[in-house]
Protein backbone atom coordinates (compact mmCIF):
# COMPACT_ATOMS: atom_id res chain seq x y z
CA UNK A 1 0.00 0.00 0.00
CA UNK A 2 2.92 2.03 0.68
CA UNK A 3 4.14 2.26 -2.91
CA UNK A 4 0.60 2.23 -4.24
CA UNK A 5 0.55 6.12 -2.22
CA UNK A 6 3.80 6.86 -3.51
CA UNK A 7 2.96 6.22 -6.73
CA UNK A 8 -0.56 8.47 -6.63
CA UNK A 9 1.83 11.43 -5.46
CA UNK A 10 4.17 10.90 -8.23
CA UNK A 11 1.23 10.92 -10.90
CA UNK A 12 0.01 13.83 -9.55
CA UNK A 13 3.31 15.28 -9.39
CA UNK A 14 3.70 14.65 -13.18
CA UNK A 15 0.89 16.98 -14.08
CA UNK A 16 2.26 20.37 -15.70
CA UNK A 17 3.20 23.23 -13.68
CA UNK A 18 2.22 20.02 -9.95
CA UNK A 19 4.00 20.58 -7.22
CA UNK A 20 3.98 20.31 -3.60
CA UNK A 21 4.19 24.23 -2.78
CA UNK A 22 1.66 24.49 -0.53
CA UNK A 23 3.01 25.27 2.87
CA UNK A 24 -0.49 26.03 4.92
CA UNK A 25 0.24 23.40 7.98
CA UNK A 26 -0.45 24.06 11.39
CA UNK A 27 2.83 24.92 13.89
CA UNK A 28 3.25 21.67 15.31
CA UNK A 29 2.26 19.27 12.47
CA UNK A 30 4.81 16.49 12.02
CA UNK A 31 6.36 17.04 15.03
CA UNK A 32 6.24 13.44 15.98
CA UNK A 33 8.21 12.60 12.88
CA UNK A 34 10.89 14.49 12.73
CA UNK A 35 13.89 12.39 13.85
CA UNK A 36 14.76 9.07 13.05
CA UNK A 37 13.07 5.51 14.56
CA UNK A 38 15.43 5.25 17.18
CA UNK A 39 13.40 3.15 19.86
CA UNK A 40 15.29 -0.70 20.09
CA UNK A 41 13.57 -3.74 19.14
CA UNK A 42 12.42 -5.58 22.12
CA UNK A 43 14.76 -8.46 23.54
CA UNK A 44 13.47 -11.54 21.97
CA UNK A 45 14.66 -15.03 22.31
CA UNK A 46 16.85 -15.63 18.90
CA UNK A 47 15.53 -17.35 16.61
CA UNK A 48 17.31 -20.64 14.32
CA UNK A 49 16.84 -19.45 10.40
CA UNK A 50 17.15 -22.17 7.73
CA UNK A 51 20.36 -22.29 5.77
CA UNK A 52 20.69 -20.76 2.32
CA UNK A 53 19.14 -22.39 -0.49
CA UNK A 54 22.96 -21.71 -1.92
CA UNK A 55 24.01 -23.17 1.24
CA UNK A 56 25.66 -19.78 1.28
CA UNK A 57 26.50 -17.02 4.15
CA UNK A 58 24.29 -14.64 5.46
CA UNK A 59 25.07 -10.87 5.72
CA UNK A 60 25.74 -10.05 9.08
CA UNK A 61 23.09 -7.47 9.96
CA UNK A 62 19.95 -8.30 8.14
CA UNK A 63 21.23 -11.61 8.58
CA UNK A 64 19.43 -12.15 4.26
CA UNK A 65 20.89 -15.09 2.22
CA UNK A 66 24.00 -12.96 0.72
CA UNK A 67 23.30 -14.95 -2.77
CA UNK A 68 19.52 -13.73 -2.73
CA UNK A 69 20.36 -9.73 -1.04
CA UNK A 70 20.05 -7.95 -4.23
CA UNK A 71 15.99 -9.35 -4.56
CA UNK A 72 15.18 -6.97 -1.45
CA UNK A 73 17.08 -4.02 -4.09
CA UNK A 74 14.63 -1.89 -6.40
CA UNK A 75 15.52 -3.79 -9.79
CA UNK A 76 14.87 -0.86 -11.92
CA UNK A 77 18.34 0.78 -10.33
CA UNK A 78 20.20 -2.03 -10.49
CA UNK A 79 21.41 -1.28 -14.84
CA UNK A 80 25.07 -0.14 -13.55
CA UNK A 81 27.78 -1.78 -15.69
CA UNK A 82 30.85 -1.71 -13.41
CA UNK A 83 34.10 -0.71 -14.70
CA UNK A 84 36.54 -3.00 -15.62
CA UNK A 85 38.27 -5.47 -12.60
CA UNK A 86 35.03 -4.14 -9.95
CA UNK A 87 31.86 -5.55 -9.12
CA UNK A 88 28.53 -4.48 -7.89
CA UNK A 89 27.92 -6.10 -4.36
CA UNK A 90 25.08 -5.93 -1.70
CA UNK A 91 26.53 -4.35 1.23
CA UNK A 92 24.39 -3.08 4.60
CA UNK A 93 24.42 -1.10 7.10
CA UNK A 94 22.79 -1.34 10.61
CA UNK A 95 20.30 1.04 12.01
CA UNK A 96 19.31 0.98 15.90
CA UNK A 97 16.43 -1.41 16.44
CA UNK A 98 15.72 -3.95 13.76
CA UNK A 99 16.33 -1.90 10.16
CA UNK A 100 18.72 -2.57 8.07
CA UNK A 101 19.86 -0.29 5.11
CA UNK A 102 20.80 -2.20 1.96
CA UNK A 103 22.73 -1.11 -1.14
CA UNK A 104 24.80 -1.55 -3.74
CA UNK A 105 28.40 -1.23 -3.47
CA UNK A 106 30.92 -0.81 -5.80
CA UNK A 107 34.35 -3.66 -4.74
CA UNK A 108 37.28 -3.15 -6.91
CA UNK A 109 40.21 -5.96 -5.29
CA UNK A 110 39.99 -5.42 -1.93
CA UNK A 111 39.08 -1.81 -1.91
CA UNK A 112 34.79 -1.72 -1.60
CA UNK A 113 32.40 1.09 -0.50
CA UNK A 114 30.95 0.98 3.14
CA UNK A 115 28.80 3.37 5.23
CA UNK A 116 28.58 4.29 8.57
CA UNK A 117 25.86 4.86 10.67
CA UNK A 118 25.39 8.36 12.58
CA UNK A 119 22.08 9.36 14.81
CA UNK A 120 21.09 12.52 15.56
CA UNK A 121 18.01 15.23 16.75
CA UNK A 122 16.16 15.20 13.53
CA UNK A 123 17.79 12.83 11.05
CA UNK A 124 20.03 10.24 10.75
CA UNK A 125 23.38 10.43 8.42
CA UNK A 126 25.56 7.56 6.51
CA UNK A 127 28.88 8.40 5.56
CA UNK A 128 31.40 7.28 4.05
CA UNK A 129 33.94 4.38 5.66
CA UNK A 130 35.69 3.73 2.96
CA UNK A 131 35.48 3.96 -1.01
CA UNK A 132 36.78 1.44 -4.11
CA UNK A 133 37.29 4.87 -5.90
CA UNK A 134 38.88 7.82 -3.59
CA UNK A 135 35.95 9.63 -1.77
CA UNK A 136 37.13 10.55 1.45
CA UNK A 137 36.35 8.88 4.54
CA UNK A 138 33.70 10.47 6.48
CA UNK A 139 32.12 11.98 3.36
CA UNK A 140 28.31 12.25 3.64
CA UNK A 141 26.09 10.44 1.07
CA UNK A 142 22.64 9.88 2.93
CA UNK A 143 20.53 11.31 5.36
CA UNK A 144 17.11 9.46 6.84
CA UNK A 145 14.40 11.59 7.80
CA UNK A 146 10.74 9.57 8.83
CA UNK A 147 8.58 9.65 6.10
CA UNK A 148 4.45 9.39 7.77
CA UNK A 149 1.93 7.34 6.54
CA UNK A 150 -0.05 10.21 6.80
CA UNK A 151 2.34 13.14 4.73
CA UNK A 152 5.08 11.32 3.19
CA UNK A 153 6.44 14.23 1.63
CA UNK A 154 6.50 16.33 5.17
CA UNK A 155 10.09 16.38 5.77
CA UNK A 156 11.66 16.57 2.45
CA UNK A 157 8.84 19.97 1.91
CA UNK A 158 9.89 21.60 4.95
CA UNK A 159 13.84 20.87 4.13
CA UNK A 160 13.09 23.88 1.35
CA UNK A 161 14.59 27.37 3.07
CA UNK A 162 11.39 29.02 4.05
CA UNK A 163 12.58 32.00 2.14
CA UNK A 164 12.65 30.32 -1.18
CA UNK A 165 8.97 28.05 -0.57
CA UNK A 166 7.52 30.15 -3.13
CA UNK A 167 10.09 29.39 -5.78
CA UNK A 168 11.28 26.06 -5.02
CA UNK A 169 9.16 22.78 -5.14
CA UNK A 170 9.40 19.41 -4.57
CA UNK A 171 9.40 17.30 -8.39
CA UNK A 172 9.00 14.22 -8.83
CA UNK A 173 12.31 12.40 -10.53
CA UNK A 174 11.28 11.07 -14.26
CA UNK A 175 14.36 9.16 -14.50
CA UNK A 176 13.43 5.12 -14.35
CA UNK A 177 15.73 4.45 -12.31
CA UNK A 178 13.83 5.56 -9.22
CA UNK A 179 10.40 3.89 -10.67
CA UNK A 180 8.02 6.46 -9.14
CA UNK A 181 10.02 6.98 -5.79
CA UNK A 182 12.43 9.89 -6.38
CA UNK A 183 12.07 13.36 -6.01
CA UNK A 184 13.68 16.43 -5.98
CA UNK A 185 13.58 19.94 -4.71
CA UNK A 186 13.60 22.20 -7.71
CA UNK A 187 13.15 25.37 -9.20
CA UNK A 188 8.73 25.90 -9.30
CA UNK A 189 7.39 26.57 -12.59
CA UNK A 190 8.32 29.95 -14.19
CA UNK A 191 11.45 30.20 -12.09
CA UNK A 192 14.89 30.27 -13.68
CA UNK A 193 16.24 26.60 -13.74
CA UNK A 194 19.76 28.07 -12.50
CA UNK A 195 17.86 28.60 -8.76
CA UNK A 196 19.54 27.68 -5.91
CA UNK A 197 16.96 25.87 -3.46
CA UNK A 198 19.18 25.00 -0.62
CA UNK A 199 21.32 22.00 0.60
CA UNK A 200 18.41 19.54 0.21
CA UNK A 201 17.87 20.91 -3.52
CA UNK A 202 18.67 19.78 -6.64
CA UNK A 203 22.81 20.20 -7.23
CA UNK A 204 24.01 23.25 -9.38
CA UNK A 205 26.05 22.73 -12.72
CA UNK A 206 28.82 24.46 -10.59
CA UNK A 207 29.02 21.86 -7.31
CA UNK A 208 28.81 18.79 -9.28
CA UNK A 209 27.73 15.45 -8.35
CA UNK A 210 23.76 14.46 -7.76
CA UNK A 211 21.20 15.62 -4.57
CA UNK A 212 17.66 13.73 -5.11
CA UNK A 213 15.48 12.03 -2.54
CA UNK A 214 14.03 8.44 -2.37
CA UNK A 215 10.64 7.37 -0.38
CA UNK A 216 11.34 4.10 0.83
CA UNK A 217 10.70 1.79 3.54
CA UNK A 218 9.27 4.49 5.62
CA UNK A 219 11.97 7.07 5.38
CA UNK A 220 12.42 10.04 3.24
CA UNK A 221 16.35 9.47 2.01
CA UNK A 222 18.27 12.39 0.69
CA UNK A 223 21.33 11.48 -1.51
CA UNK A 224 23.93 13.49 -1.96
CA UNK A 225 26.31 11.94 -4.35
CA UNK A 226 29.79 13.78 -4.91
CA UNK A 227 31.11 14.96 -8.14
CA UNK A 228 33.24 12.26 -9.74
CA UNK A 229 33.07 8.33 -10.12
CA UNK A 230 30.45 6.70 -7.95
CA UNK A 231 30.94 3.78 -6.12
CA UNK A 232 27.84 3.26 -4.11
CA UNK A 233 24.05 3.03 -6.93
CA UNK A 234 22.26 5.93 -4.90
CA UNK A 235 19.06 4.95 -6.64
CA UNK A 236 19.38 1.48 -5.41
CA UNK A 237 19.32 2.61 -1.48
CA UNK A 238 16.92 0.70 0.65
CA UNK A 239 15.71 -0.16 4.32
CA UNK A 240 14.45 -3.42 5.26
CA UNK A 241 13.58 -5.00 8.45
CA UNK A 242 16.01 -7.73 9.81
CA UNK A 243 15.10 -11.30 9.74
Amino acid sequence: MRNLKYLLIALCLSLPGASLADERLPADYGSDMLGPKLIPAPETAPVALAECPDDGPRLPASLVCAGRAVNYLPPEALEQSAPSGCDWQVAETALPGDEVVLFHALRCGEKAAALDFAGGARSASLSYLSSAVGIAPGTELVRLFTASDANPLFNIRTSIPPAMREQCSVQILKDPRFAGEGFEIAPSWGEPDTLDCGPFGRASAASGGARYWLLRGGYAIFVAEPAGAQDVNGASITVIQRR
